[in-house]
């Protein structure tokens, strides 16, 4: 699964930094701006999943809906 995480560089600035997984392993990459690194993740998403077999896709579609099921029900016992 991949994700991004914002970090302070050895500058003192902010930047993120997008960790992916791809068929060689799982790689990281840093961006100045939030918009880049999203655009990022949203592209080795895309071919990561346009690589899955029709099984493994149905399973990354069930798991993102009970993590958005998980996440609502948790923010609704929480208001």
């Amino acid at each position: 699964m991949s994700s991004i995480k914002q970090v302070k560089t050895r500058h003192d600035s902010e930047g993120f930094r997008v960790h992916y997984e791809n068929p060689a392993g799982r790689f990281h990459k840093s961006f100045k701006t939030r918009e880049a690194a999203c655009h990022f993740l949203f592209l080795s998403e895309s071919e990561r999943f346009l690589a899955m077999m029709a099984k493994e896709k149905e399973q990354c579609r069930d798991w993102h809906l009970r993590k958005l099921i998980q996440f609502y029900v948790g923010k609704r016992s929480s208001v």
